[in-house]
């Protein structure tokens, strides 16, 4: 699409300040004369402004504006923590370590399988998400870099740095189920207060 040089030309400082010397010039010549010459001398002080006057500056644009990253989903999050158990299989990695991922793996489907219930605490879902995306990787990946992996400490340390992940995940499954009793119970009192006594098949 072609531009209009000469408009932008009109409005720029350069010409602006060539227009003020001449008018300037000009003004002087009917104060105080100039000469027969007056409208050269004009000519020239519009010239020499246009030629000394600074380029407008470009107009600095704002950054592009980044996007924000999308978050794991629960599905990928249960599909990753499954993949990582394969993955203790397919190495070979001796059973106990085996059976004590399976454990965390069975923890983080439990808080996984909850995950709205998590909503008003994020924190606890960048919990589930470190330990899936870093701690869980992290740990399989120091342990396969050991030659002899069946060694009895190299299985241990493993073993309880799973166990150590599942007791933070059941902290916050147990969170989870902590909140839906309160719930529950928070329902119950609103219904003996607004029914009276409940049936009994709906006691506590």
């Amino acid at each position: 699409m072609p531009t209009n040089n000469g408009g932008s030309f009109f409005f720029s400082r350069k010409n602006l300040a060539g227009i003020a010397i001449a008018t300037l010039i000009i003004a002087l010549h009917l104060v105080i004369g100039l000469g027969a010459f007056w409208p050269v001398v004009a000519i020239a002080g519009y010239g020499a402004a246009v030629a000394l006057t600074p380029k407008n500056p470009p107009k600095k644009e704002l950054p592009p504006v980044q996007a924000t990253p999308e978050l794991d989903s629960p599905g990928l999050l249960a599909a990753r923590s499954q993949e990582l158990v394969r993955t203790m299989y397919s190495h070979g990695a001796a059973a106990p370590a085996i059976e004590a991922i399976k454990r965390l793996d069975s923890s983080l489907q439990l808080v996984i399988g909850n995950w709205t219930s998590l909503t008003n605490f994020p924190e606890h879902q960048v919990t589930i998400r470190s330990i899936i995306n870093q701690y869980i990787p992290g740990i399989i990946d120091a342990y396969l870099k050991i030659p002899t992996r069946n060694d009895p400490r190299a299985v241990e340390d493993l073993i309880e740095s799973f166990d150590l992940l599942n007791s933070e995940t059941m902290k916050i499954f147990n969170a989870i189920q902590e909140q839906g009793l309160n719930n529950l119970e928070d329902h119950g009192r609103a219904l003996r207060m607004q029914f009276g006594q409940l049936p009994e098949e709906f006691r506590e």
